[in-house]
């Protein structure tokens, strides 16, 4: 079966947050939907921060096998392209 991008998986740094979206195009932050948040705080520790990364792949993965029947496939994580990245916004 040929692999289509469905979206990606983007945290982004908000203020005191680190929110995690799922964004239906690669090149913009567009229809976004907010999945889950964790205290900017409580992520700099590194396994809290891979586990909170971990629980946005597993539960968008959900919601993508519910919707289409088909687990998701991950790519390397990449940074995003500077206009995209908010900072501490």
């Amino acid at each position: 079966m040929p692999k289509h991008e469905i979206g990606r998986l983007a945290l982004r740094v908000e203020g005191d947050w680190w929110n995690a979206y799922w964004a239906p195009r690669q090149d913009s932050m567009g229809g976004a939907v907010l999945l889950g948040s964790i205290r900017i705080s409580l992520a700099s520790d590194p396994t809290v921060k891979a586990s909170f990364m971990e629980a946005m792949k597993q539960a968008f993965g959900v919601s993508v096998k519910d919707a289409v029947g088909i687990a998701p496939t991950w790519n390397e994580p990449v940074p995003a392209p500077e206009n995209e990245r908010s900072g501490s916004a």
